[in-house]
């Protein structure tokens, strides 16, 4: 049994959290991407309608949705939970395996980190973004980050970010 590395990935909307893993992947191909949200887009599809746009209002309407799940039976964080087991269980057979979980609001932030103890929290910032209307975008600054990477230059700059990120966490899994 492998053991997993959870990597808490948090920005507002549009800052570059799924490039910043895209590229970390480039160092890592066995780095797996979960959304917390991902359920609720598919169930918001199928069930609700909704277009799959990303508009303030949208992000508002998924961002309730989530938040209704987690008051019903912490089903967002469960699902984590059950993603790391069958990949620990080598459901996915990865070496080397790393779940990059991409995660909004802080108290679910918290909950990851108390459940996985050497998962590391990094926030995607990229100034002159508009925060959009909702809970989560509005407080992704409200939480203790491990690593805070500013998008604020070019793409091969934040691809260079990227890269010295990924040989700064493989040092620390490695201690």
């Amino acid at each position: 049994m492998s053991e997993i590395k959870v990597l808490i990935v948090n920005g507002v909307a549009r800052s570059g959290k799924d490039l910043f893993v895209d590229y970390l992947k480039e160092h890592n191909p066995h780095i797996e991407k979960h959304s917390t949200v991902g359920t609720i887009k598919s169930i918001a599809k199928e069930h609700f309608g909704w277009s799959g746009k990303k508009t303030f209002k949208d992000r508002k309407f998924l961002s309730d949705l989530k938040n209704l799940w987690t008051e019903y039976d912490d089903g967002p964080f469960l699902e984590i939970v059950n993603h790391v087991k069958l990949m620990e269980h080598g459901f996915l057979k990865d070496p080397d395996p790393i779940l990059a979980v991409f995660v909004r609001e802080p108290k679910e932030i918290q909950k990851i980190k108390d459940e996985f103890s050497d998962a590391i929290a990094v926030l995607v910032q990229r100034p002159g973004i508009e925060v959009p209307d909702n809970m989560a975008d509005q407080n992704v600054e409200d939480f203790n980050y491990d690593y805070i990477i500013v998008n604020d230059s070019t793409l091969d700059e934040f691809k260079l970010t990227a890269s010295t990120f990924h040989q700064l966490i493989e040092e620390k899994y490695a201690n």
